[in-house]
């Protein structure tokens, strides 16, 4: 990765931290009542959080498991924990180095946590979208509302959707012929591809992590209505549910550390979208972006120093081999 695009990330973030203290400052009494007035709610959020960073990483280790690898917790939940918080800091993706690292020493290759990502990507991305169809399915018939923009938006990732699983299923070939440079990637992406089939082909497994899936979007559609009660604003669970899965594809644009700003921005026009300001989707960003943090900084101070002493032991290892 070069230092410009870095430096670039950086600035960018720099920018829209400042904007947010700015705002956060300007609004500063309104926060604190929040926070003074709702000390249960957000304690009940932060648990819930928890739970919710425990069950992404055990579907994790259920998928690493189905390489013939077994991890202990400071792998399977240390590492994901740690490498989350490093996600929130550092510019564009550098926890995925951080995670594949770590894994490759557990005896998991590069290729095959690359397949790891893909299908939990997909599988995540699939959920995402049967849950924004269903929401919006709900607002039209019950609540005569309807949101041409997402609705175009849903028909377009389930357009995608159905057009990858076809072409890796059926025209694998194909879709290895059309990637740029060959020479160089043909044999890790034909690895990844074939550890994305594996794993897709796995009905126990795809069950398994649906469920485990299941539950956690389930927890988020339930931390968006108690943020909403927070600030005095009552949404159900269908809504609650649109906000679950855009926020979910809005975590993927990866320019940011914590795609700070992009969060913020996306799920404030969505609040206008569907009939509350702006500011209260800033607001409700800023406290779920507060909520993940803790919850990671709480699990970091149990598994932090292990996992950083992994690290270094492997790095120190490199250096002696050279």
């Amino acid at each position: 990765m070069s230092v410009k695009k870095i430096l670039l990330s950086l600035s960018i973030s720099i920018l829209i931290t400042t904007l947010l203290i700015i705002y956060v400052i300007y609004q500063k009494e309104y926060f604190l009542n929040i926070l003074n007035y709702n000390f249960k709610y957000l304690l009940f959020l932060l648990i819930l959080n928890i739970i919710s960073n425990i069950t992404s990483a055990f579907s994790s280790k259920i998928i690493i498991n189905e390489f013939g690898i077994e991890i202990r917790i400071i792998n399977w939940l240390g590492i994901p924990v740690v490498s989350n918080l490093i996600s929130m800091i550092v510019p564009i993706r550098l926890d995925f180095i951080f995670t594949a690292i770590m894994y490759k020493n557990i005896g998991l290759a590069y290729h095959k946590f690359s397949s790891i990502i893909a299908g939990s990507f997909l599988i995540s991305y699939a959920f995402s979208t049967i849950i924004i169809f269903i929401s919006m399915l709900y607002c039209l018939i019950f609540q005569k509302l309807f949101l041409f923009y997402i609705w175009l938006f849903a028909v377009i990732c389930l357009l995608l959707l159905i057009v990858f699983i076809y072409l890796i299923f059926n025209k694998k070939e194909l879709l290895l012929n059309i990637i740029p440079f060959k020479k160089y990637t043909l044999t890790i992406v034909e690895k990844i591809t074939d550890g994305l089939i594996f794993l897709l082909s796995n009905k126990i497994l795809l069950v398994k992590i649906t469920i485990l899936l299941l539950i956690n979007t389930l927890i988020k559609i339930f931390k968006f209505v108690l943020i909403f009660k927070m600030i005095g604003i009552s949404v159900d669970f269908f809504k609650a549910m649109i906000y679950t899965s855009v926020t979910w594809f809005s975590e993927q644009i990866s320019i940011t550390p914590g795609n700070i700003g992009i969060k913020e921005a996306i799920i404030g026009a969505l609040s206008v979208y569907t009939n509350n300001l702006f500011n209260n989707g800033v607001l409700i960003s800023i406290l779920l972006r507060i909520i993940d943090f803790s919850s990671y900084f709480l699990l970091f101070l149990i598994f932090g120093f292990p996992v950083f002493y992994m690290y270094f032991k492997i790095k120190q290892k490199r250096i002696d081999k050279i």
